[in-house]
Parts: C-alpha cells; structure tokens; sequence
C-alpha cells in the first residue's frame, strides 16, 4: 500500500488512464477553465507560479475554481518576501473552506506558518528550487513540487512527513522523446515517434512509477 499521492497532469484524453492507475489529477489555474467545461475531475489545482502578478480580480477568481472544483489539494500563491506573509496566509486560509489540503510554497522561513497547512517544497528542476532549509520542513506536512522521480524519493527519504507528490516528467518524457520511467532510469520506447507510441510509453511510465513508489514507501515504512 502507498501512503503517498501521487500527481500529474496529463494530456486531456489520457485522463481516465492517468486515474486507472491510482493517480490523482493536477491543473494549473490556466488551464482549468477547459477541464471544468469537460466536467474533469481535478485534485490538484495549481496556482501559476510563472505569473508573479497577483492582483485581486485573479485571486478572486482562483478562489472561485477552488471552491467549484473542492479539490483534495490547492496551491497557495508562493510567499517571496515577508510582506506578503499574512496576505497569502489569509488567502490560504479562504481556500481552507473549499480545499482538504491547502498547501503554502514558502520562500522565506516558516516559523510563522501553522501546522494545518501543507508546506510546498520545490524540488531543484528548471524551474527553480526551494531556497530556505530542508529542515524548516521537518515539522510539518510536505508536498514535493516538481523533479524527477529520482529526485522526489531523495527528498521522500529525508524529509520525515512528505504525504504528496507531483509533476511531469513522464509526460514531457513520452510526449517529447517516446521514453518511459523505470527505477534503473529513462527508457527509449521505440526508434520512431507516433501518437500510440508516446501513449504506450505513457502508460509503462504510470506502471513503473507506482510500482517504484510503493517500493520507496515500503522501504520506509520497515525503517
């Protein structure tokens, strides 16, 4: 059993697939106008962290999504400075009545932050890392935002509470390059690329991951 949720946001038509296989559903803010008129489940909803501009009109309207979708987690806008602390606090505190888990990705120490919420950890990617240190993490829930597989179960395995995990690697891997996940690395599926490749690759990668998950959450719990 995995006492671990596992998140990521696949293409449109891979949905049903991604949640056979015990996945949750992730979407960014930008995307979730699309999925909510298919009638999508979402579980993960995103705040687009590459937007820095929060104005009102868009928290307002995050807010709304959150509170149609009651998704298991919502992402807090990140808190970059300390004069946005009680700001994004109190908005978490809004998406509390609608979400399960609300989940703050802080950039500046957490002391002042309470254990209700979930501590969002950027694993180092191409996006970016978290900057403060690992141990401010410790104490409370964890979510690893980002990385690869790899990376995540490094940080699974030193940060005590870790209870989510997202990202896109296996997608990107399938979509870009017909390459699936395995826990010895990245494997070509085929030579040539073609839509039905890219799914099977897809689909290996989903296989793989819970089974590498469920391993790593094994390997825990006997320690």
């Amino acid at each position: 059993m995995i006492n671990l949720d596992i998140i990521t946001t696949p293409r449109l038509d891979l949905i049903e697939i991604t949640k056979k296989y015990g996945f949750l559903i992730g979407a960014r803010e930008d995307k979730l106008e699309r999925r909510i008129k298919k009638g999508i489940k979402v579980d993960f909803v995103d705040w687009n962290f590459h937007n820095q501009k929060i104005t009102q009109s868009r928290l307002l309207k995050y807010l709304l999504y959150v509170k149609k979708l009651r998704p298991k987690y919502a992402v807090a806008p990140d808190i970059t400075n300390e004069k946005q602390l009680d700001f994004i606090l109190d908005f978490a505190n809004e998406l509390r009545k609608y979400a399960k888990n609300v989940i703050i990705v802080p950039k500046v120490p957490v002391d002042r932050i309470e254990k209700k919420f979930v501590l969002g950890f950027s694993v180092p990617s191409e996006y970016g890392k978290t900057t403060i240190p690992v141990w401010e993490f410790y104490y409370y829930r964890v979510h690893l935002l980002g990385g690869t597989p790899f990376q995540q179960a490094y940080y699974y395995k030193i940060i005590p509470k870790v209870v989510s995990v997202d990202g896109n690697s296996i997608w990107k891997a399938a979509n870009r390059f017909c390459k699936y996940f395995t826990k010895s690395g990245w494997q070509n599926l085929y030579n040539l690329w073609s839509n039905d490749k890219i799914v099977e690759a897809y689909k290996r990668s989903l296989i793989n991951l819970k089974m590498f998950w469920r391993e790593i959450c094994s390997l825990e719990e006997v320690d």
